[in-house]
């Protein structure tokens, strides 16, 4: 209710108000354990499963704020955020969790 409270104030004083989300849990995948869940949970083959080591050795991430940006580093865990597999890869990721 607090922040709530506060983003209704200032839009009653004409301020401009920002709401920054960050989501950890899609960061928090680990490739390797990701792939074994794969072949032991749900017997995918391996050429798939290899295929889809591919497809995340290739992910990388880089901050740019304003005219600043970071170098490049490629990712060890998280799945692809803009990829319609994201959730699908979390929810098989975390059903070796129970």
């Amino acid at each position: 209710m607090h922040l709530y409270n506060d983003m209704v104030t200032s839009i009653d004083r004409r301020e401009i108000g920002t709401l920054v989300l960050l989501d950890r849990a899609f960061d928090t995948t680990d490739h390797g354990i990701m792939l074994g869940i794969f072949r032991r949970h749900f017997s995918v083959g391996d050429t798939a499963v290899d295929s889809f080591a591919s497809y995340l050795a290739d992910q990388t991430k880089q901050v740019i704020t304003g005219t600043e940006s970071s170098s490049i580093s490629q990712l060890l865990t998280s799945t692809p955020q803009e990829s319609v597999l994201c959730p699908k890869c979390f929810v098989t990721y975390a059903e070796d969790v129970t």
